[in-house]
């Protein structure tokens, strides 16, 4: 979809945090050494749609250019 401050904007909801290193060691890299890596940003946000009752110390984080340059947001 079309991002505010990058042509492409990737949208990532996931119900537990686990998923983050996927989305962070997998993807992040493949962005890094991509063609597009300045036009390409991802955003990652938790959610608790599963009702498990997961303790979320993150809200959400950023990859720009394949890095996190956002996130760890304390979420009580």
């Amino acid at each position: 979809e079309p991002g505010t401050d990058v042509p492409v904007e990737i949208l990532v909801r996931m119900s537990n945090s686990s998923g983050l290193f996927q989305v962070q060691e997998m993807l992040g890299p493949k962005i890094a050494a991509g063609p597009l890596r300045q036009h390409v940003e991802v955003n990652i946000r938790f959610t608790d749609e599963s009702g498990g009752g997961e303790r979320q110390i993150l809200s959400g984080m950023k990859l720009v250019k394949g890095a996190v340059i956002k996130g760890f947001t304390s979420r009580n």
